[in-house]
């Protein structure tokens, strides 16, 4: 077995890793992850996966030529890739139970501002 290559985050080790890139067998994308955090199967803001034409935009470090001839026609920005995506991108159906716990939220504020009118009338 073969670890996958890998470098720490400074913009000197990830520039020579990227140029260095070519040598690799071919790749979907680089993964960013704090490598200290605690990891669960959910959405987390401590794990990015950059695809190699999304590099020089986001990190502002140069790839390749050769990994770049994967972005996609059309490609512009990585807000407006996502964005497209989510509109193509069928709604997932609400949980009941974010259901409940928004209403529970809104009962609960609306409780919170009946509360301080009657503080405020009070003084």
């Amino acid at each position: 077995m073969q670890l996958l290559p890998h470098c720490n985050c400074t913009t000197e080790e990830m520039g020579s890793f990227f140029a260095d890139s070519k040598s690799l067998a071919p790749i979907d994308g680089y993964m960013f992850y704090h490598k200290e955090g605690i990891y669960v199967a959910d959405t987390t803001p401590l794990v990015c996966w950059l695809k190699p034409y999304m590099v020089p935009e986001i990190l502002r470090l140069p790839v390749p030529a050769d990994l770049m001839k994967s972005k996609p026609v059309g490609y512009t920005t990585l807000s407006a890739h996502v964005a497209a995506l989510d509109e193509k991108r069928p709604k997932k159906p609400e949980r009941r139970w974010r259901k409940k716990v928004q209403d529970a939220a809104a009962r609960t504020d609306d409780s919170n501002l009946e509360d301080s009118s009657m503080d405020s009338q009070n003084l």
